[in-house]
């Protein structure tokens, strides 16, 4: 008797199979990460002072960043 793991697949077993998890949790990353993206886009350009705060402590402040590129090139 052949006892390996292989096995033909029934049509009402194939009926059950269904794919594309993998494809849907990728979309639905990318489309988070984008939306995440864009709320920090956001806040960050409609702020006065050129800093956006969000809930948790995160603060980023564009003249730290600005300055440290602009000390490069002197």
């Amino acid at each position: 008797m052949n006892k390996s793991p292989i096995r033909v697949v029934t049509k009402k077993e194939v009926e059950n199979i269904y794919g594309g998890a993998a494809i849907t949790i990728g979309f639905v990353c990318a489309v988070l990460s984008i939306a995440i993206l864009s709320v920090f886009v956001w806040k960050f350009f409609t702020a006065d002072k050129g800093k956006a705060s969000f809930p948790g402590g995160f603060t980023f402040e564009w003249g730290v960043i600005l300055n440290y590129f602009l000390g490069l090139f002197k």
